[in-house]
């Protein structure tokens, strides 16, 4: 059994924040999800693993994708449900904005295309990390090293915004991989044999 931990800096990764309203730049030092107004508007956060460095034939054991908590506008006591689904379009990088994979070809559906078959949830509460785990996310995992060629492609959104259930303002902001201290940028732990 071997564990790896995947923490690429902004140079080498793949995350960034979209934005119906107002995307955020491939270099900003966070991402947002949730509703910010008219303009930014509705917010998810996309990513793209690339752990083909693992063998072929691992299985997964265990996997974690952790992001560090830098900012949120919700009030005490306000929880939130956030949602990790695989993005089905494989060709996505890092000129991806609301409306296009990449930078020019349009999705299906703007806000990204994916499939909640298998997606993975985390409860969140104001103030903490957002960590995706368990057998869901295992099985996301997996489905990369298997299906994908050894990409996990993901997009994170919260569930009021999936649910288009906005009452007021409700955002909250992750640190990305352009993040001051490297201790803060996205990290994906992956345990296999």
């Amino acid at each position: 059994m071997a564990t790896v931990l995947f923490q690429p800096p902004e140079a080498s990764a793949i995350d960034r924040g979209i934005g119906s309203g107002n995307d955020r730049g491939a270099t900003a030092n966070d991402v947002w999800l949730g509703y910010a107004g008219t303009n930014p508007g509705t917010h998810r956060a996309v990513f793209k693993w690339d752990v083909s460095t693992l063998p072929s034939s691992a299985i997964i054991t265990g996997a974690t994708m952790s992001l560090k908590w830098k900012f949120d506008n919700y009030g005490g006591g306000l929880t939130e449900t956030i949602r990790a689904y695989r993005i089905t379009n494989q060709s996505m990088d890092e000129s991806v904005t609301w409306t296009t994979y990449d930078g020019s070809n349009t999705w299906t559906t703007p806000g990204s295309d994916y499939t909640t078959t298998g997606g993975a949830s985390f409860a969140w509460s104001k103030g903490a990390d957002v960590t995706f785990t368990g057998e869901n996310f295992v099985a996301l995992v997996q489905d990369a090293i298997t299906n994908r060629g050894g990409f996990l492609t993901l997009v994170c959104a919260t569930d009021t915004d999936l649910n288009a259930s906005f009452s007021g303002v409700r955002f909250i902001k992750l640190h990305s991989s352009n993040a001051s201290l490297s201790a803060n940028y996205p990290s994906l732990s992956v345990t296999y044999t």
